[in-house]
């Protein structure tokens, strides 16, 4: 049975994980500088805990399934002040 994507939230930012995907490589786990992500006892990836990724897009760049997709939610800016 397939494993939905896994997305987990900090503020703004957003990593989806696509766990089915993984093969258990292991070069995410080891080029994550937060030292959040770990292989289960299936070699799939876990993320430890989301509120310590830095959403630096190392794991996505190193993965060579793409397990993982960064995102940030889009904020429209205000400008301040007007015409003089």
């Amino acid at each position: 049975m397939k494993e939905p994507a896994l997305t987990l939230t900090a503020g703004d930012r957003s990593l989806t994980v696509q766990r089915d995907w993984c093969k258990g490589c292991n070069l995410c786990v080891q080029s994550c500088p937060a030292g959040i992500l770990s292989l289960d006892e299936g070699e799939r990836i876990v993320v430890e805990d989301i509120s310590r990724c830095i959403f630096c897009g190392v794991c996505a760049a190193r993965c060579p399934d793409f397990v993982f997709t960064l995102a940030r939610e889009w904020q429209p800016q205000v400008a301040m002040g007007g015409p003089a």
